[in-house]
């Protein structure tokens, strides 16, 4: 599973163990989003993408064949840290 954040949008994409895209999805985010709600949205369009894809999961969660997730932030990151204010206020 790729999760990518922007400035204004999400993107979420899942793929075999080869890296090989199975399908991708993206969405606009309303500007100002606290993380909590980024995450949520993001886990949201990913549950709906492995439904699209009919990859088996079990209500509210991820698919159990899932190993791996991959994050990315338009950010540098320090200690768990957005360290830039501008780019993701509240993050």
């Amino acid at each position: 599973l790729g999760i990518d954040f922007g400035h204004s949008h999400v993107a979420v994409t899942l793929a075999d163990t080869a890296g090989r895209p199975l399908g991708e999805t993206r969405s606009r985010m309303a500007a100002g989003l606290d993380h909590a709600s980024a995450l949520d949205q993001a886990h949201r369009m990913a549950l709906e993408l492995a439904a699209e894809l009919g990859l088996p999961h079990p209500q509210g969660r991820l698919p159990e064949s899932l190993h791996h997730v991959g994050l990315g932030l338009p950010a540098p990151v320090t200690d768990d840290t957005i360290s830039s204010s501008e780019i993701f206020p509240g993050w």
